[in-house]
């Protein structure tokens, strides 16, 4: 198993939601959340199981991201999808 895995706002949503978060963790032991993905989430009322997973999780780790390539930019995402692939995109060209 990857040590760490990024993840948007839906995955955490919908997961959270039927109280299956926890197969997050097969993409990873810790799950990077973008500080962009979690300010999206935090938008939703306090009682949302979201808000309250990301809060409450240990393995959910919020993170600051690099700033989104122009080839990401070019897609025209949201700020969430953006951030996910810039960490991620910048996560496999450390590793070159």
């Amino acid at each position: 198993m990857p040590d760490s895995a990024v993840v948007n706002a839906s995955p955490l949503i919908f997961l959270s939601k039927v109280g299956l978060l926890h197969f997050l963790q097969l993409a990873g032991r810790t799950v990077m959340v973008p500080a962009a993905v979690a300010r999206e989430i935090r938008q939703r009322e306090a009682s949302d199981l979201t808000v309250q997973a990301l809060e409450q999780t240990v393995w959910l780790e919020i993170v600051e991201t690099p700033p989104v390539p122009s080839l990401v930019q070019a897609w025209d995402l949201g700020p969430g999808e953006a951030s996910v692939l810039a960490y991620a995109y910048a996560k496999t060209c450390w590793k070159r």
